[in-house]
């Protein structure tokens, strides 16, 4: 018995699907389409991210490591171009080019995620919703008073966690 494919899909700024059903990375700037391979899509998906993870390494070690706010934002700007150098120099030249690429029109974030089992989208609005809340009632039970760049990620991760639940509650609605 042959398991059902898990659909993976990629979306956002400069991603395309070209008319063959590929997925397409733009660089605007040199006006070159990188195909991505599905076998690169966790990958790339990391390396797309690559401003928020810089971030994210700089609030953890401002928070947890007691590293300055300096030195933290310099070892997340470090973090950010180790991950843009990996882009540009290891994963977008494997990838077969076009030059003088044309986008198309790019399917949005919420279309790829209405492509998901509504079981699997309805848990994920219901842990996403709990996230946003978690964090904020966590801020209110903890015994010592929490620092402002501590309330304010919460507060940040907690928006961010709504916004995501409520992309995720509308893809749901979209399938219906």
């Amino acid at each position: 018995m042959a398991k059902d494919k898990k659909i993976i899909a990629l979306s956002g700024r400069n991603i395309f699907v070209n008319n063959k059903g590929q997925t397409i990375y733009y660089v605007k700037s040199s006006r070159i389409g990188y195909v991505i391979p599905e076998s690169e899509f966790n990958r790339f998906r990391m390396l797309q991210n690559r401003i928020v993870i810089g971030a994210v390494a700089a609030i953890f070690l401002s928070v947890f490591a007691n590293v300055s706010y300096l030195m933290s934002g310099i070892l997340g700007i470090a973090v950010y171009v180790f991950l843009e150098f990996v882009l540009r120099s290891k994963l977008l030249p494997k990838c077969t080019q076009f030059a003088n690429f044309v986008p198309e029109k790019a399917k949005s974030t919420i279309e790829v995620m209405a492509q998901e089992d509504n079981k699997r989208l309805i848990l994920k609005i219901v842990l996403w919703f709990a996230l946003s809340i978690l964090l904020i009632v966590n801020l209110y039970t903890m015994k010592q008073e929490p620092d402002l760049i501590i309330k304010l990620t919460s507060v940040a991760f907690s928006i961010y966690a709504f916004i995501v639940a409520c992309m995720q509650l509308k893809a749901l609605l979209m399938k219906k």
